[in-house]
């Protein structure tokens, strides 16, 4: 049996351009591949463009980081974190109600609010899912709870302010509302203070409160949980490990831990990074620095009850005006930071009110004059005979934090450019 097979020759299109393509010059032929290459490249990029286009950048999960922190924790607790580390280890493990997120605050803990037509009532609805690192369920009653202990006097919480004479209650296992005397608008950021579990601190008396084991093995409902602490012959915490919490109410980091190491100074700091002992470590100057929002303001805030001047509209914005907001976000902040008027932090969508323009000592003046107030050069004093006030010396007080030690400095020295001594 004989086979034959049949096909098309090469005399197709493709031997076609070949003859054609050797009739061609050898300029025309460089051309010609020098179109087909520009053709090709361009074919290629928008292919990878349009590749790009459907594409979703997605974070993976796992890994660690070794963070370098200035002095150790004594109280991972939010009602009474005074220290930089307090306030680092707080944050990880504790959540609360709201807290801040990509494009400013956002809820947490609470899966939505409703705030009254007159601003003074809050009402938060949590999220049923939510749980503390040992598993119990988040409800109203820990809301509840924690806000009480942070007003009560015998703890003397930094947070006390921030909740005096706010009334909570819980409706349901899910609901709590909040009560205010008066509209404040920054109450949204007060409702970032972390929850505790009441069944863990309803059992500790006030006297034993920032002694117990919790202080520094803390449960919380925060993205993070504790896995280790390492201590020194004296008890002092040199060492802390935190993994991420499978059940965080907003879903698990991507983080898998985080090592915390504890120094005395910034050098100290600065110089575990430079060895690789640390592979971050906050304030560290360099050119790699990231930066995130942050939903900390710094203010001041005036005392009218003590001195009746500071209750005057003009003192008031003549004081505001004085401060020297660039120097402080720059040379005091180191840059991290941004300039506000007024006690939102970034990311509100409240447009704020502009300063006045011009020289600020002399529109702080003005300001004052303007309003009746005259500098009386003898006494050092500034005077206003028709509202019978007299505004000379202010005393300003902050914690013993060294961020806000040096920003009140700064501000004294702005105040006593306006003529009133300030200590």
């Amino acid at each position: 049996m004989t086979s034959r097979f049949s096909g098309t020759p090469m005399s197709t299109p493709l031997r076609k351009f070949q003859n054609f393509f050797g009739t061609l010059s050898p300029s025309d032929k460089a051309i010609i591949l020098l179109l087909a290459s520009v053709f090709s490249v361009s074919v290629l990029v928008g292919l990878v463009a349009l590749e790009r286009s459907f594409m979703v950048e997605v974070p993976s999960r796992g890994g660690t980081l070794t963070e370098g922190v200035i002095g150790s924790p004594r109280f991972v607790n939010p009602l009474l974190a005074i220290s930089d580390s307090d306030r680092d280890l707080s944050n990880l493990t504790y959540a609360g109600l709201m807290g801040v997120g990509p494009d400013g605050l956002r809820g947490v803990l609470a899966k939505d609010y409703q705030v009254s037509e007159d601003g003074k009532v809050y009402t938060f609805t949590l999220r049923e899912e939510a749980t503390f690192s040992d598993g119990t369920p988040v409800t109203a009653q820990d809301v509840v709870f924690t806000i009480n202990k942070a007003v009560d006097p015998r703890l003397k919480s930094p947070e006390l302010a921030n909740w005096s004479n706010v009334r909570v209650e819980a409706l349901d296992a899910h609901t709590v509302r909040f009560t205010l005397p008066k509209a404040y608008a920054p109450f949204l950021a007060n409702a970032t203070l972390g929850i505790l579990p009441a069944h863990i601190w309803n059992k500790i008396s006030d006297e034993q409160f920032p002694f117990t084991k919790y202080m520094t093995e803390p449960v919380g409902a925060g993205p993070f949980k504790v896995s280790s602490v390492t201590k020194d012959s004296e008890g002092v915490i040199t060492g802390y490990e935190v993994v991420s919490f499978p059940g965080y109410a907003l879903g698990q980091a991507y983080l898998y831990g985080i090592h915390f190491r504890f120094y005395s100074t910034s050098e100290e700091v600065r110089s575990a990074y430079q060895h690789g002992a640390i592979q971050s470590g906050y304030g560290i100057p360099v050119s790699s620095a990231l930066r995130s929002p942050y939903s900390r303001v710094f203010a001041v805030f005036l005392n009218d009850r003590q001195n009746k001047a500071l209750g005057d509209t003009a003192v008031r914005k003549a004081l505001s005006t004085v401060i020297d907001r660039d120097h402080l976000v720059k040379d005091v902040l180191g840059g991290y930071a941004q300039t506000r008027t007024g006690p939102l932090p970034v990311g509100q969508g409240i447009t704020e009110t502009a300063l006045p323009s011009g020289e600020r000592v002399a529109t702080a003046k003005k300001t004052l004059t303007d309003a009746g107030w005259v500098y009386d050069t003898p006494s050092s004093q500034w005077k206003n005979k028709k509202k019978n006030l007299t505004l000379s010396a202010l005393t300003l007080s902050t914690s013993n934090v060294p961020e806000l030690k040096t920003l009140s400095a700064e501000i004294a020295k702005n105040w006593q450019e306006l003529g009133i001594a300030t200590s």
